[in-house]
This record gives structure tokens, sequence and C-alpha cells, in this order.
């Protein structure tokens, strides 16, 4: 009899078993979701362009930091929190969700480390706080989402329309970033990366300031001119000297056409192409 109850045990087991696992057949998220998967679910969450650009999907952001990631050798756990990193911070998405969706406690773990509190409206403040948690749970790999996050913000940084939010970018918020990578990647093929990346753009940026102050000088000295013409035109007029003031006249003239000029062509800097 004993031996009877035990087999039926056994088979009411088997049964359970062979139930769950037509279940998780049943329901595709039952399993951790593969990279194909999230990266339409990123498509799906992530819309829209890029806010300084009218042809760079959003969601290429994503894809890139788990590019980063990939070329310098963290795993796959790494690489779907660098591909999930925005989902949180920007896009209306819980952590709740992501467990419905069967994402590992790890990832979501490094997710929620690299992801910083959007409530706060000071942004470099909220960004320190966010490096201060990253600190203080010594995770190389949390760190190493957040590093291949501004890697690839700092590569295109320079598509930002406003000049003082490329200054914001490269000289208050990339610094801080700076000093503290310094400390956690030191002598990496990764940090090293990222240093590249800065510098290359600080560049960019010192350079398309040299070429619009030295447009400054010569819109100056143009404006000069221009109100000497003016000047000696009404001078001229004043004493009744016809031939001289119609000198000046055409003087004014082309100096104003050639101000307009150079004001097209200094709107024009190619600041996106100086390498």
């Amino acid at each position: 009899m004993d031996e009877l109850e035990k087999t039926e045990e056994l088979i009411s087991e088997e049964a359970e078993v062979i139930e769950v696992e037509s279940d998780r057949s049943e329901n595709p998220f039952t399993h951790s979701p593969t990279f194909e998967e999230t990266e339409k679910l990123v498509k799906e969450k992530i819309k829209w362009f890029r806010k300084w650009t009218k042809n760079d999907p959003n969601y290429l952001h994503s894809f890139h930091v788990r590019d980063i990631l990939k070329e310098n050798r963290f795993d796959e756990t790494v690489q779907m929190a660098g591909l999930l990193h925005d989902i949180i911070e920007d896009w209306d998405t819980s952590f709740d969700e992501l467990k419905k969706l069967w994402y590992s406690d790890e990832v979501i773990r490094l997710v929620d480390l690299a992801t910083h509190d959007v409530e706060n409206k000071d942004t470099l403040q909220r960004r320190k706080d966010m490096m201060k948690r990253l600190e203080d749970a010594c995770d190389k790999n949390a760190r190493a989402v957040k590093l291949a996050d501004i890697c690839d913000n700092v590569n295109g940084c320079h598509t930002m329309p406003k000049l003082e939010r490329k200054r914001r970018f490269l000289y208050k918020k990339c610094p801080y970033f700076v000093e503290q990578w310094n400390k956690w990647f030191w002598g990496t093929e990764f940090y090293l990366e990222f240093l590249r990346r800065y510098h290359k753009q600080l560049y960019r940026l010192v350079e398309f300031e040299k070429r619009r102050a030295a447009w400054r000088v010569i819109w100056f000295i143009a404006w000069l001119a221009f109100l000497w013409a003016v000047g000696f035109t009404w001078y001229e007029y004043y004493i009744n000297n016809e031939s001289l003031m119609m000198l000046g006249a055409g003087i004014t003239l082309w100096i104003g056409i050639v101000m307009i000029i150079l004001r097209i062509v200094s709107l024009c800097i190619p600041y996106k192409n100086i390498d």
C-alpha cells in the first residue's frame, strides 16, 4: 500500500512539472528574454529621434551602449542591462514591468544602479547622486553600463543645436565623470576610448570657438567701416557735395552687402566637420 501511494505521488509531481512546462511554452516571457526580443521592446518603448537630430532614432543609443559593452568583453547580463539602461529613466517603464517580462534580478539591479532620479530637477545633482550610489555599490558592471552610456553620448554631442548646451556638457558634466572613472577604470582600453572621444569633442569645440571669435572680429571691423561710410555720406550731404555723397552712399551699400554675406557665412561654420 505504501508503494502504491508513493507511485501516485510521483505521478502527481510529474503531472505538475508537465503542466508548468506547458504554461511556460504558452507564455513567451516565462524564459529570460533574448537580445532580439529586448531590441524589439526597446524599439517599441523608446520612440522619436534624439533631441538634437532629425534622423537619429532614440533607441539606437541603447544599441550603441550594448555594443560598447560587448566590444569591451562584458558578459551578456551586462550587455542586456546596457540595452535597457534608458527604458526606466526616460520612457515611462517600471521595474515591475521588467520583472513581469522575466528579466533577471541581476539585469534589473544593474539598470536600477544606472538610472538617476527623474524627480530631481537639478540635472547635475541627480547625476552626482547616481554616481554616489554607484560608488557605494562598488559594482564594476553597473559602473561599466554608465560609462558606456556617457561614452556614446560624448560621441554624438557635437550634434547638439545650442552652443551653451555643448559647453555645459563638455565643461561641467564630463569632467565630473572623468574624475570618477579615472578611479574605477584607469588604464583600461574602455576608459581610454572614452577619453579619446571626449578629447576629440573638446578639440572640436575649441576650434569652433576660435573660428567664431575670428568671425566676430571681422564682423566688428565691418561694422566700424559701415558706420564710417554712413557718417562720411551724411557729412558730404551736410556740406552739399553731391559727388562725394554718392561715393559714400556706394561705399555704404557695398559694405552692407559684404556684412550680410559675412553674417550668412558665420552662421554656417561647420562645427560638426571639425576633425
